[in-house]
């Protein structure tokens, strides 16, 4: 199937999920990423009415990214080092991977020489798998949100977190319900900033994820096909 058809099945998978979850199928983003996929992909998809983009990588980003400018919606999704946050600030407007305070302060440091403002989401460990990066709990977020407003040159717009690996539909569930409950509190605590981004679910859950109150699924297979290598 194109790219096309594929994005055209989702939209139209995306109808009962969102209703489901007492929502609008077009208040859902779709995000495509575009790991190990070419240039000609993301054009494709462009074309096809995708306006976000996922890329994982800061330097394979610069790849294909540097000169779309239909891609200006575009979303670091990887775990970012520390070396690369000048780079990563230079080329991606939102940074949905943040995984701890030192981080933020980065980012900050390095939009501010830009005179550039990011966007950012808060990443959250929700499955406490070792492998994952984010933050732990709840506590940690509310602090990581508290320290963000001392910072003139990021707006944090939400939370992101992956699904547990390997895990059945309950298990996925009970995670992604969670941080919808913490998603809330952050906004019933912060009223003054713009929360309105919740990042879960990718192309084998998103689902589960848009049932519990995902606003942005991250898929990749599901538009793409299996990544080219």
């Amino acid at each position: 199937m194109s790219i096309e058809k594929n994005i055209e099945t989702l939209k139209k998978s995306l109808v009962k999920p969102a209703f489901k979850s007492g929502r609008e199928p077009n208040e859902i983003t779709l995000m495509a990423v575009t790991k190990n996929h070419g240039k000609d992909s993301v054009l494709q998809a462009s074309a096809a009415g995708i306006t976000c983009f996922g890329e994982n990588r800061v330097q394979e980003a610069f790849s294909k990214y540097n000169d779309i400018p239909e891609a200006a919606n575009l979303h670091l999704i990887g775990h970012l080092q520390s070396n690369k946050v000048a780079k990563a600030v230079e080329l991606f407007n939102w940074i949905d991977s943040v995984d701890s305070i030192k981080l933020l302060q980065k980012i900050n440091h390095s939009a501010e020489k830009l005179d550039k403002v990011i966007q950012i989401l808060i990443e959250v460990n929700g499955s406490g798998e070792s492998a994952k990066f984010g933050f732990a709990s709840e506590l940690e977020v509310i602090s990581a949100m508290e320290m963000s407003q001392s910072f003139s040159h990021i707006r944090v717009r939400g939370l992101m977190t992956m699904g547990p690996l390997g895990s059945d539909e309950e298990s996925t569930r009970k995670v992604f319900s969670s941080l919808k409950n913490t998603f809330d509190k952050v906004k019933a605590g912060f009223k003054g900033l713009q929360i309105d981004v919740l990042s879960m679910g990718m192309s084998g859950d998103w689902i589960i994820a848009v049932e519990e109150g995902s606003t942005l699924i991250r898929v990749g297979t599901a538009i793409f096909g299996a990544r080219q290598t």
